[in-house]
């Protein structure tokens, strides 16, 4: 698995091709409009990867998050529950279980409940 997951390069490795995509995704909101939300990556470095030990915070994402599913930053208050109880980044949850995350959210959402995790473990 590693080794195809290890085939593709990051695409966001000019400033050119970064601002691309903020114009064509919403990436995050105006409120942590001030921080550095996105750098260049080298096109040696895989989605997989952990950052150096003495770096600052952050995470590798996949693009698809925002393309396909509307992911912004800062994440809800549900998707963040989520992740923190399963201990895991963003980039490490598979494309359908964000899936799911994103429709049981919106559904508690359109039937006025809030998104809670207890519930979502229930469930599923």
């Amino acid at each position: 698995m590693l080794g195809e997951v290890a085939r593709h390069a990051i695409e966001f490795n000019t400033k050119e091709k970064v601002e691309a995509f903020y114009s064509i995704y919403a990436v995050y909101d105006e409120s942590v409009a001030q921080y550095d939300m996105a750098r260049l990556c080298k096109a040696s470095k895989k989605v997989y990867m952990k950052p150096k030990p003495d770096s600052y915070d952050f995470t590798y994402v996949y693009d698809f998050l925002f393309k396909e599913y509307g992911i912004t930053f800062p994440l809800t208050e549900f998707e963040a529950g989520m992740l923190t109880l399963m201990n895991i980044a963003p980039s490490q949850l598979h494309p359908n279980s964000w899936a799911f995350l994103k429709c049981f959210e919106l559904l508690c959402r359109h039937l006025d409940f809030e998104p809670s995790t207890n519930v979502y473990i229930h469930f599923y």
